[in-house]
């Protein structure tokens, strides 16, 4: 039987750790190895140098990022349906009358005091 790419990472620490901190250490160092789609050249050859530091092996463009993955750009189109789909503010519009009267009242009891 096969052993996940995950898991065999993990099988260097045997019996010490606990079974879940193994288990997120694997998926979350499988994730630093692996390799990730270029911003500029769009090839699947960007490889990490250090925490934060991604490099396309193939443009040679270095780009900061993340520190296990490197973070996914927003294209245009997911912009501006993200702009869309925000809630308007709608501003309640206060009655003419009642603002005015307020007013008055208010003007007619600082005259007389």
């Amino acid at each position: 039987m096969a052993v996940p790419k995950a898991i065999a990472s993990i099988k260097r620490f045997g019996a010490r750790y606990g079974r879940t901190v193994k288990n997120k250490f694997g998926k979350v160092e499988a994730m630093h190895r692996k390799k990730y789609k270029c911003p500029y050249c769009s090839k699947q050859s960007v490889r990490r140098l250090s925490a934060g530091i991604w490099q396309c092996t193939k443009c040679n463009a270095k780009i900061a990022s993340r520190a296990y993955t490197v973070a996914k750009k927003k294209t245009a189109k997911e912009l501006i349906s993200a702009v869309d789909k925000a809630p308007e503010e709608t501003v309640e519009e206060t009655d003419s009358e009642d603002y005015t009267s307020e007013k008055s009242n208010s003007d007619e009891d600082n005259q007389s005091a």
